[in-house]
């Protein structure tokens, strides 16, 4: 008996071991906090231990999975480091930053103005033909951020290619910097005989400019955590506190402008650093998770202990902080798609896609067994259950979906139907399960006829949507009367895609329905608009009117922002 009990230890050391550190590590997700990550170390050393008592058929994907959570460990170890070093010496860390992106700055100032130059050559040696020199330049533009090239000829522009985001007509042969109300660029120019060629690259961009382009400047604060930099054609005094010194631009043995790293703010660099070792340590975290899932039910067979790992993997869903992943992905966005139903686990698109993949892969390991002992009275008050609240669940889900003011596009529109979809398949895969159950082997009417009544439910659903954004009340009897089909259908192998097929057609309605929903309160909320004046507009008018006012030149403009 000791013996026995020994083995069954032995045998859970590496499950239970492995099963705290992700939740460990999930916490720490949500807490960045010393005591979890120690705590996900201390588990994953004790999982580490544990490897020699796993069965041969799961020990590869348990090492894969200590092995994540070890490097897991690493990188949020560095990560606590790192926030540690900016809360205590954030001085010297705002100066070495300056220092090290104004270096990396030059450099590829360096590097862009020799790419220029080898560039304004090659596009001198253009044909003289005029579809043949287009040609021609675009082998010509430089591979650095958005970069133009112009080749005239005779005092007109002959051919360009590129991006070109400044007037370049006037410049002559140099390298230097043109500005212009919302870029700043780096040109090189060369010439020979009666052509000549202006090759420019963006170096910055102000604002709203800057989401449409990507300046060198944009990719090298982006990459180093910074808010840009503040370009002058001369210093304009001492610098302020907490801000850096100018520091000169040079290129071709002159200097072209001076140059000095926006204000870091602590906050907003310490919550940088802190969203990015959050997605990094929640990638190791998923794919340490999956590998745990595997080794753990190709360990165990029992039902009791896979209901367990996928109880944890749940649990690691709940504890993770998906919402602030948001920046990453559309998935995990909340003004996207929340409902309260699930907590959670159904708080955005995301967590209700993992929780749906983790219940169907509960019910396809639980029904057949739980199928054999439990009464068929039992299995028929499910069926009724099922069948009856199905519908009602699905659309509470559906109501969560959120239209977003620019619009529905294909991936977002399948972000919703993928949560749907896999939502409404484990609903019906329980319902069918428990409908073969009660009537036993052999009966029930054709698989087929559930996905046909489906079908025609589908239909239905846009010749019955009313006006006002619903659907009648008797609208959701068609989709019972499927769900029921399919739950009392024979058990065959096409249980499945039947299941599937149902419940991508009644995803596919329920989207179809929020998103129409959406946009009709979209529109109806414009028109509400229509009789409103916006705030901002009369501060604006007034301003421009005062302005005006003291104009001393008539005009007609000017009379009527009088009155206005």
């Amino acid at each position: 008996m000791a013996g026995r009990r020994a083995d069954r230890l032995r045998a859970a050391w590496w499950p239970v071991a492995a099963a705290l550190a992700l939740l460990a590590a999930c916490q720490w997700l949500n807490r960045t906090s010393v005591e979890y990550l120690a705590a996900a170390a201390v588990a994953t050393g004790a999982a580490a231990g544990g490897l020699r008592f796993v069965m041969p058929r799961g020990r590869r994907w348990a090492a894969a999975a200590t092995g994540t959570l070890g490097a897991l460990v690493l990188l949020a170890a560095y990560a606590q480091y790192a926030l540690y070093r900016v809360d205590a010496a954030w001085p010297q860390i705002r100066e070495a930053l300056a220092s090290d992106a104004v270096a990396a700055l030059d450099q590829r100032v360096a590097g862009a103005v020799a790419e220029m130059r080898t560039a304004a050559g090659r596009a001198l040696a253009a044909p003289e033909d005029t579809v043949a020199a287009f040609q021609a330049l675009e082998q010509t533009v430089p591979e650095v951020g958005d970069a133009g090239v112009v080749l005239y000829e005779g005092g007109g522009p002959l051919a360009w290619a590129g991006r070109v985001h400044v007037p370049v007509d006037t410049l002559r042969d140099s390298v230097g910097v043109v500005r212009s109300s919302f870029y700043t660029s780096l040109y090189v120019t060369r010439s020979r005989g009666d052509r000549r060629a202006v090759v420019t690259v963006l170096l910055d961009a102000t604002p709203p400019a800057d989401r449409l382009t990507h300046p060198i400047a944009g990719e090298i604060a982006a990459a180093m955590g910074m808010p840009g930099f503040e370009f002058a054609d001369r210093p304009a005094g001492p610098p302020a506190a907490g801000s850096a010194a100018w520091a000169p631009v040079a290129a071709g043995g002159r200097t072209l402008l001076y140059v000095r790293p926006a204000p870091v703010r602590m906050a907003g660099f310490r919550l940088e650093k802190l969203q990015r070792a959050r997605s990094e340590v929640a990638l190791l975290a998923a794919l340490a998770l999956v590998a745990f899932l595997i080794a753990a039910w190709r360990i165990e067979r029992r039902l009791t202990r896979r209901l367990a790992t996928v109880g944890v993997a749940l649990a690691c869903t709940a504890l993770a902080p998906l919402g602030a992943f948001s920046n990453d992905s559309r998935l995990f966005d909340v003004s996207l798609y929340f409902t309260p139903i699930g907590g959670a686990l159904t708080a955005n698109a995301g967590a209700l896609i993992i929780t749906g993949a983790l219940v169907l892969l509960t019910l396809l390991a639980a029904v057949r067994r739980l199928a054999r002992r439990t009464p068929h009275a039992w299995w028929g008050l499910a069926v009724l259950a099922i069948a009856g609240l199905g519908p009602f669940l699905l659309r509470d889900l559906a109501r969560g979906i959120s239209i977003p003011i620019y619009g529905v596009n294909p991936s977002l529109w399948l972000i919703w139907e993928v949560a749907i979809f896999l939502a409404g398949c484990g609903v019906l895969l329980a319902g069918a399960a428990a409908g073969a159950a009660a009537l036993g082997p052999g009966r029930g009417v054709p698989p087929w006829v559930g996905p046909a009544l489906a079908a025609v439910a589908a239909i239905l659903a846009p010749m019955t949507w009313e006006a006002t954004g619903r659907w009648p009340w008797w609208y959701p009897i068609p989709w019972i009367v499927a769900i029921g089909a399919l739950a009392l259908g024979r058990r065959t192998r096409a249980i499945v895609s039947s299941a599937a097929t149902v419940a991508a057609l009644g995803a596919t309605t329920l989207v179809w329905g929020a998103t129409t929903r959406g946009r009709v309160e979209l529109a109806e909320a414009d028109v509400r608009g229509l009789g409103q004046t916006d705030p901002y507009v009369i501060r604006l008018v007034e301003r421009f009117a005062g302005a005006v006012q003291n104009d001393p030149a008539p005009s007609a403009t000017r009379e009527w922002l009088l009155h206005a």
